[in-house]
């Protein structure tokens, strides 16, 4: 009878360090592994700048936060940077790609006034109509606004700038 206690709390203490220790395996995988190379390939890809990475509240979802140092080429450094998220994820549920903006009022009432226009191309596919009624919605703007539009087989990417401040939209395009 005194046997059978005493193993209940040598099981109980053996259970938890196998789980603790499956717990800091996975934790140190993860981090060493997976987000360390991941993190290190995203900032040596030609137009990032920097990559900060955080877990979002609440969710295992991880958030990568990307400063881009040119936006020439937005389509295919975004594409680039997705993939290889996709790659190592194999999910988009499982994290946010995000580029850093330096936003103001401006830029986000002038967004508003464009975002019809660009949801519209996307349900549509009338690409060239979007682009034009874009065109015509900021030439009608009192400061200078500086864009870029593109689209892919993806996405719709819209970058605005006025002065030092800038703007990215990435607009997923759904299957018909």
């Amino acid at each position: 009878m005194r046997g059978s206690t005493f193993r209940w709390p040598v099981m109980l203490i053996v259970a938890l360090l196998t789980f603790g220790a499956i717990f800091a395996f996975n934790l140190w995988h993860q981090q060493r592994i997976i987000k360390e190379p991941l993190l290190e390939s995203l900032q040596q890809m030609d137009g990032v700048q920097s990559v900060e990475v955080s877990t979002q509240e609440h969710s295992q979802k991880m958030i990568y936060l990307v400063t881009l140092s040119d936006a020439n080429n937005l389509p295919a450094v975004y594409s680039q940077m997705d993939e290889l998220l996709l790659s190592t994820y194999h999910n988009r549920d499982n994290y946010l790609l995000l580029l850093a903006e330096n936003s103001n009022s401006y830029l986000q009432s002038v967004y508003e006034k464009i975002q019809f226009a660009l949801m519209e191309g996307e349900r549509t596919g009338n690409y060239t109509g979007m682009n034009e009624e874009v065109s015509r919605l900021l030439e009608q703007e009192e400061d200078k606004v500086d864009y870029s539009l593109w689209v892919d087989q993806d996405r719709i990417y819209l970058f605005l700038s006025s002065g030092s401040n800038y703007l990215y939209k990435i607009i997923p395009i759904k299957p018909c």
